[in-house]
């Protein structure tokens, strides 16, 4: 899916390398960030639409 690509790609902003992250849709607009050599270390997040693109809202760190 396009837009979860993009999301990936959006992590480096927080830092994030997405290729030691991997996405898991939630609800519409939450998703859980799970890092795929720790998967207890967790984030969540929300996404809004900004200018037709989904983007990050914010991450919370859910655990680690």
């Amino acid at each position: 899916m396009k837009n979860q690509t993009e999301l990936m790609n959006d992590l480096k902003g927080f830092g994030l390398n997405p290729n030691d992250w991997t996405l898991v849709k939630e609800k519409s607009n939450t998703y859980k960030i799970s890092n795929t050599k720790d998967l207890d270390f967790i984030f969540k997040g929300k996404t809004k639409l900004k200018d037709k693109k989904m983007t990050w809202d914010f991450l919370t760190l859910q655990s680690i």
